[in-house]
């Protein structure tokens, strides 16, 4: 569905129980997508479509910022344009302590709560996303 980043808001802030999102966003604003996904506790999969001229890139570095600060303990899927990964939790040690120190003493609150590592999606296991699977008949 194609929408700006104030009507994903508006879906993720009362649609509350979506598992599953498959968007195509006109507008770069990251920070504002991060915001209105960390609504979605139940979210499985999230799948980010978006055209060369709105100006959104979110390399892997930026998917495993937003997949680790979902509020969803269940996210196992995130993918952008066509490109998509497995979302794999990892255990909190592997997490920079002494950042989450610093972070918690000087009272920020954008620190991850969960650590999260990003795998390629391998479609040789016989499975594909089904975000792109096609059916002909």
């Amino acid at each position: 569905m194609a929408m700006t980043t104030e009507q994903l808001g508006l879906i993720c802030h009362h649609c509350v129980q979506l598992e599953e999102l498959v968007v195509h966003l006109f507008e770069p604003e990251v920070e504002t997508i991060k915001a209105h996904l960390c609504a979605l506790p139940r979210l499985r999969s999230v799948h980010i479509l978006a055209s060369f001229r709105s100006g959104l890139e979110m390399n892997e570095e930026v998917l495993r910022d937003l997949a680790a600060s979902s509020s969803s303990d269940v996210l196992r899927q995130i993918g952008f344009r066509n490109r998509v990964w497995e979302v794999v939790p990892t255990p909190l040690q592997d997490v920079d302590a002494a950042g989450h120190a610093a972070a918690a003493a000087e009272g920020t609150q954008n620190v991850s709560q969960r650590s999260v590592a990003l795998r390629k999606w391998d479609a040789s296991q016989g499975n594909w996303p089904e975000v792109f699977l096609v059916v002909r008949v």
